[in-house]
């Protein structure tokens, strides 16, 4: 039996590569959720919306870039005392312009990023799992 307080959350992030890095960007120290830490474009999906249309959206939102989807590269799911984050990791590519423009309430700033650099950062724990589990063993 559930628990009413408790909720399965699904979330989409990017893996963008430009130049041999990728973008990541900075949760500001005023957010919510996890600040200080470095993240990936992307977010929580709303009801009803298809989760490759929100991951369009979230990147678009969280960094003005626009983006094809390739494929999905990782999955990883977490839970917290009330809520269980499922977390779908897709390879992304740039379409049109590549200037990035984040969003100062959410991120407060952003990088292009070698894998070696991503390495000490304080990461969400999707993109630290991401890093251990899937970066480092390709």
């Amino acid at each position: 039996m559930r628990n009413i307080d408790q909720q399965f959350c699904l979330a989409i992030h990017s893996w963008i590569k430009k130049d041999n890095k990728y973008l990541i960007t900075h949760r500001s120290d005023n957010d919510d959720f996890m600040p200080g830490c470095w993240d990936t474009p992307g977010g929580g999906i709303d009801f009803g919306e298809n989760h490759q249309h929100a991951l369009i959206r979230e990147v678009k939102e969280e960094s003005g870039l626009d983006v094809k989807i390739n494929k999905l590269i990782f999955c990883h799911d977490i839970l917290y005392p009330n809520r269980h984050w499922f977390v779908l990791v897709y390879e992304c590519e740039i379409i049109g312009d590549s200037t990035v423009t984040i969003d100062p309430n959410e991120h407060d700033e952003y990088r292009w990023m070698t894998i070696e650099e991503l390495k000490d950062l304080p990461k969400l724990n999707f993109l630290e799992d991401f890093y251990i589990n899937y970066l480092t063993q390709k």
